[in-house]
């Protein structure tokens, strides 16, 4: 599971995916309250926390997933 949510993020950070219909920057998924409260934008949610905003970002954040995965997956 770890290592697919990796390959998830790496392909939606390097790849642009428009034309399927997932937003390519980060301004179109950043959670605000107002877009997801008031103009009912609710896939901000479940798509902030797959949007990185540089290589450092996504560095650190998958390094501490698969950490994170190599000692839950076997529990």
């Amino acid at each position: 599971v770890a290592m697919a949510l990796l390959g998830l993020n790496v392909a939606l950070f390097y790849y642009d995916f428009a034309e399927l219909g997932i937003p390519s920057s980060l301004h179109d998924v950043c959670i605000g309250a107002g877009f997801v409260w008031y103009g009912r934008q609710w896939s901000r949610i479940l798509l902030a926390p797959l949007f990185h905003a540089d290589p450092m970002h996504l560095y650190y954040n998958m390094s501490s997933l698969l950490l994170k995965g190599r000692l839950l997956e076997p529990v």
